[in-house]
C-alpha cells in the first residue's frame, strides 16, 4: 500500500491538471549501472535493504520510470523517500505521484493532483467471491452478472487500492463502488493497457491522463 500527499492538498493545489502514468513490462534484471546513476542516493540505500531481488528490481524500476517521468516535467524536482509509503516529490509547483506493480508490469503516475493507481494481473484460476463478499457487498455481486464479475472485481479492486493509497474512503452500495475524500467524490478511470493488465487511477487530474508505455532498457 503506498500513499504520497496528506490529506489537506485536495483543498490547495490550483495547477493546470495533468496526470501522465507510464508503465514498464516488468524486469527480472536489476538496471545498468547508468540508469541506476539516475535513482536518488536516498533510494539506492532502501534497495540495499531488499533481500528479495525481485522485490528490489520492481522497486529499483518504478523509481527509474518515475525519474524519468519527473525529468520531463520538472528537471529540478527531486523525490524524497518515505518508507513504506511512495516518494515525496519537491518541485516548485505541486506535484504527487504513485507506483504499483504487478507480476507483468511496473507503473507510476506523476500529477498535479493528488494521485493513487493500481495495476492487476488477475490469477488463472483465482476464487474472488471470497474476496467480494469481505471488501465489497453480497447485493452487488446479485447485481453483477456472472459473465461480468471477474472484469467487476478487477476494477473495483483497483478503486479499493487507490483508496487505501490516498488514505480516502472505500464507498460500495449495491449498484455502485467509489472512492470519497473530504466528502468529495474523487474522479477515477480504468484501463486495459493489456489484455492481461487492469490499471485503475484516481485523481481530480484522472481526466487530463496521458498513458504510455515505456520500452525496456537495462
Amino acid at each position: 500500500m503506498t500513499a504520497s500527499f496528506t490529506p489537506a492538498c485536495f483543498n490547495t493545489v490550483t495547477t493546470t491538471p495533468f496526470c501522465r502514468v507510464a508503465l514498464l513490462p516488468r524486469q527480472d534484471v536489476l538496471p545498468s549501472a547508468e540508469l541506476l546513476a539516475c535513482i536518488g542516493s536516498d533510494a539506492l540505500l532502501r534497495a540495499e535493504g531488499f533481500q528479495s531481488l525481485k522485490r528490489r528490481c520492481d522497486f529499483l524500476w518504478n523509481r527509474w520510470l518515475l525519474g524519468r517521468l519527473l525529468a520531463q516535467t520538472d528537471p529540478h524536482a527531486r523525490l524524497q523517500e518515505q518508507p513504506p509509503y511512495s516518494p515525496v516529490v519537491h518541485a516548485s509547483s505541486p506535484l504527487f505521484c504513485s507506483i504499483s506493480h504487478t507480476r507483468n508490469v511496473v507503473a507510476v503516475a506523476l500529477a498535479s493532483h493528488p494521485v493513487a493507481i493500481d495495476v492487476e494481473c488477475p490469477k488463472p484460476g483465482r476464487s474472488i467471491e471470497p474476496i467480494w463478499m469481505r471488501v465489497l457487498n453480497r447485493a452487488l455481486w446479485d447485481n453483477t452478472p456472472d459473465e461480468e464479475r471477474t472484469d467487476a472485481f478487477y476494477r473495483y479492486w483497483g478503486l479499493y487500492e487507490c483508496a487505501v493509497k490516498l488514505k480516502a474512503t472505500f464507498v460500495t452500495s449495491a449498484t455502485d463502488v467509489h472512492v470519497v475524500a473530504e466528502g468529495v467524490r474523487l474522479p477515477h478511470r480504468h484501463e486495459r493497457p493489456a489484455p492481461d493488465t487492469y490499471l485503475t487511477v484516481v485523481s481530480a487530474a484522472v481526466s487530463a491522463l496521458t498513458l504510455h508505455t515505456v520500452n525496456p532498457v537495462v
